[in-house]
């Protein structure tokens, strides 16, 4: 199968078309990215809590960690076997995290939510599940809520939970003193792919930018989107992710590796289709990130953007955060 490499004038109007999905959406027009609006709570932490959880889920690995007065004092990470069917399946891995003596958690949740604050605290509604992820029954249900219903179900436990999207985690994580800082904007690029900004002082901003369909999708791109759990939606997410780019690799070679860990490593060895692959998924991510820059600079000319991205394939694939820095300079 052959492999279609993008010009520069394909990543302009790329670069182009998320403008103005950013543009659509924030006017409530169709857009495929989901701009999905968060309340900034007045205090993201209960006050009184000195002593708290933070539960990270991804897409394939759940990582915990103990704060003790601002210092973190314990760590665990787990990957995840397989997708999420139902929230028990979900709920039973979060449980081997929580520590009992702990009243108050942070679910960092990288799934689309719908927000509202529940006793000044964050939770969300789970509008889909993405990933390969299905969780039937928690769909339409607020997670946190849920959560401490199994856990006072289950094990007779109070435990007080607020759960976040993961990129509007980066940006509540980042507030110093008492507003946002404007210039910001996070993202994760690891198993899937999202980023976020704040649009003002009250209101931050979740894209769900994995579902953008304003670019040529490849040919193996097609494939993978039609053998997936969720036809037609993520597409972009699929073609730059984690989850799938070795997929894509597959495909081409008619090999099967595992993992875009070892497509990587196929990449440092000097495998050019490797090569090929993972440059495409950072062009395309430098594409979006472009277009949020742009954005940005419409609504505050003299704003300087500054980006915190997180994920393990943006930290430690192939040259990505080079190609990523390399390609926002040339477009």
């Amino acid at each position: 199968m052959s492999f279609n490499q993008l010009s520069v004038k394909d990543l302009k109007t790329i670069v182009n078309n998320f403008f103005q999905e950013l543009i659509n959406a924030e006017k409530g027009k169709n857009s495929s990215l989901a701009f999905i609006k968060y309340p900034i709570p007045k205090n993201f932490l209960p006050i009184k809590e000195k002593t708290y959880q933070e539960i990270s889920v991804g897409g394939s690995i759940i990582k915990s960690k103990t704060i003790i007065n601002k210092k973190t004092v314990k760590k665990k990470m787990e990957k995840i076997n397989h997708p999420f069917l139902t929230k028990k399946d979900l709920f039973e891995v979060i449980k081997k995290h929580i520590n009992n003596k702990i009243k108050f958690t942070i679910l960092n949740f990288a799934f689309p939510l719908k927000p509202i604050l529940r006793e000044n605290l964050l939770d969300g509604k789970l509008i889909k599940a993405t990933k390969e992820h299905q969780l039937k029954d928690l769909i339409g249900k607020f997670v946190g809520e849920e959560l401490e219903k199994y856990f006072y179900q289950k094990e007779r436990k109070n435990i007080k939970i607020t759960v976040v999207n993961d990129v509007i985690l980066l940006l509540l994580q980042s507030i110093r003193k008492n507003s946002p800082p404007l210039f910001l904007i996070a993202g994760v690029v690891g198993t899937g792919t999202n980023f976020g900004f704040f649009l003002d002082e009250k209101i931050a901003i979740n894209l769900e930018s994995g579902n953008f369909d304003k670019f040529p999708l490849s040919k193996t791109g097609l494939i993978i989107d039609k053998n997936s759990k969720n036809p037609g939606e993520q597409l972009f997410e699929k073609e730059v992710a984690g989850a799938y780019l070795y997929q894509h690799y597959n495909l081409i070679t008619k090999r099967n590796i595992k993992s875009t860990k070892e497509l990587s490593q196929l990449a440092k060895e000097g495998d050019l289709i490797a090569q090929k692959l993972i440059n495409r998924s950072a062009s395309l991510i430098a594409c979006q990130i472009a277009g949020i820059y742009r954005f940005k600079k419409l609504k505050n000319p003299n704003l300087k953007p500054k980006l915190i991205i997180e994920g393990s394939l943006f930290k430690r694939g192939w040259q990505y955060e080079k190609t990523v820095k390399n390609t926002l300079k040339m477009l």
